[in-house]
């Protein structure tokens, strides 16, 4: 009998590792693409615009099927979408190292990790409610927020050396060898979860939430370069009317959006009301503890994504480090959340789940206030080191808590699919983040450059016109930029003072992605304030 639950037990962690691994190669696939950004800039001759899509891809892929995902996996199983999920990660990396252009890895490669994400997260996550029951849960999700730090810490690292020493495919291969691990572990070591299967697959609701979803994030991802309410290209000629070419196509891709979602919802009303399943039970909606979670969960994944983003941009692009120097500064930031998620469960159970997001959101906070403080426009000072792992203490603390409020407010006959939910949300909170922080910053660029550069007596003409008829200037290198201003008319007084304005426009950016960053994690704070539930109370010496 006991070695009966040694067995048990030992599985329990044999299994623990590989949702692990699956966590870290997820993670491992965004920090690398983060990471590589100059080198892919430099390899298909590109600008930081085109890798927004790339980033932002991912999420909005991902965040549109990972509902539909999380009802798939109690048709056919959580071991078996956690295997096709791997399955997808292969294939995404292998279409990327055979890529000949940008655009290839933008919407074909990024759009099969996203379907990867939408397996592999709702897998995980049904898998460790389904093993780990009651407050043992806090470990799990704990573990998995880990990996998450630990591939934040290893990634930037490796991936920058590779890129800066050999090759951006290199550090890409790295990443198909995760995925293969994974699904080899997923095949040979997680063994089949029998749970109640529903009645019905909603086809007609994984339709509408899909559609939905893509059309909400598209048009906010899109809202920076397009207008938010006004069509920047209206000048341009169209057989549309002229009301329609006047409104930005984002805020219309919006509006269609939130329709077809509120269509989404009647709909699975009524599935539920005849099927007793639904992608999205809408009783969800009316448990006002559910929804302060799965906001705690936006708000962490807005932070986490926008965060990221913005910071490698400016690190890379702005103040030009070298892909390895980016790498020891986001590592710093790796190891304090990773010891956070650990070490957070394992606090005291006097500290509630409240009180804990409280302190991280606080943390958080200040953590931005420096981050603003430590930047400039041609480098960064000492104070960048401790914010960075102040970040790593607020995002960790909120990784181990997130899940835990989500799970306990579901109750256990929601627990497994609320992982669906989790994902998704997951998902569009780091679309959203990318968008609103990049996307602010990205305004604050254009709106500072074109304004300095109208303004000063001593460019040329003929290069403010062009600079004002610009659309949407990119967040360009100084190299690049140099290279662009030897074509123009400009002596070599006036490119210089043109490459000053764009390095103040690149700190101004990031300036107001960083301030943004303060108004989200305010949101949070206020979010985490109207929490409730008791403390967690861990089990000790439960197993024997």
């Amino acid at each position: 009998m006991g070695t009966s639950n040694n067995n048990v037990k030992a599985n329990k962690k044999l299994l623990l590792l590989v949702l692990c691994l699956a966590q870290f190669s997820l993670s491992a696939d965004i920090a690398n693409l983060s990471i590589s950004t100059s080198a892919l800039v430099s390899a298909f001759n590109t600008d930081i615009n085109q890798l927004q899509i790339a980033g932002t891809i991912y999420p909005l892929v991902g965040g549109a099927f990972m509902l539909i995902a999380g009802m798939l996996g109690l048709f056919i199983g959580w071991r078996r979408l956690l295997i096709i999920g791997c399955g997808f990660g292969v294939a995404s990396v292998a279409l990327t190292l055979s890529a000949n252009n940008i655009n290839v890895i933008s919407y074909g490669a990024r759009s099969l990790a996203g379907l990867a994400g939408a397996c592999i997260l709702p897998a995980a996550l049904a898998l460790v409610v389904a093993h780990y029951p009651g407050p043992k849960r806090a470990i799990g999700f704990g573990a998995m927020a880990a990996s998450t730090g630990i591939a934040a810490a290893l990634i930037p690292a490796i991936s920058g050396y590779l890129a800066d020493n050999f090759s951006w495919y290199w550090s890409f291969s790295l990443i198909g060898t995760l995925y293969t691990a994974t699904l080899i572990c997923a095949i040979f070591f997680i063994a089949p979860l029998h749970s109640p299967t529903p009645k019905r697959f909603d086809y007609l609701g994984s339709l509408l939430g899909a559609t939905g979803i893509i059309l909400t994030l598209f048009g906010l991802l899109k809202a920076p370069r397009w207008g938010f309410i006004f069509n920047k290209y209206a000048s341009e000629p169209s057989l549309l009317p002229s009301f329609l070419q006047t409104t930005s196509p984002a805020l219309l891709s919006i509006i269609a959006g939130i329709i077809v979602l509120y269509g989404f919802i009647r709909w699975e009303r009524r599935f539920e009301a005849v099927n007793g399943s639904a992608l999205f039970p809408t009783r969800w909606l009316s448990n006002s503890a559910l929804l302060r979670g799965l906001g705690i969960l936006t708000i962490l994944y807005m932070l986490l994504g926008g965060f990221s983003f913005t910071l490698i941009a400016y690190l890379q692009i702005g103040v030009e480090l070298s892909a390895s120097h980016s790498g020891v500064i986001i590592l710093l930031f790796a190891i304090s959340m990773i010891t956070f998620s650990i070490l957070t469960p394992m606090l005291p159970g006097e500290l509630s789940p409240k009180q804990l997001s409280i302190i991280a959101f606080t943390i958080l906070f200040f953590a931005s206030v420096s981050l603003w403080l430590s930047s400039s426009p041609h480098h960064v000072n000492a104070l960048i080191y401790p914010a960075m792992f102040a970040v790593g203490i607020g995002i960790g603390m909120l990784a181990s808590q997130a899940p835990i409020i989500i799970t306990q407010a579901a109750g256990e006959q929601d627990a497994a699919q609320s992982g669906g939910i989790q994902a998704t949300v997951r998902n569009i909170g780091t679309a959203l983040g990318i968008s609103i922080m990049a996307g602010g910053g990205q305004l604050t660029l254009e709106s500072y450059a074109k304004q300095q550069i109208a303004d000063h007596p001593e460019i040329h003409r003929s290069f403010k016109a062009i600079v004002q008829e610009t659309v949407s200037l990119p967040y360009i290198d100084t190299h690049s930029l140099t290279q662009y201003l030897e074509t123009t008319e400009l002596d070599d007084t006036q490119r210089e003072t043109v490459l000053d304005i764009n390095a103040e426009a690149r700190w101004q950016s990031f300036s107001t992605s960083i301030r943004v960053m303060g108004v989200i994690t305010f949101l949070g704070l206020l979010i985490a304030f109207r929490l409730t539930g008791p403390p967690l109370s861990l089990p000790h010496n439960t197993e024997r």
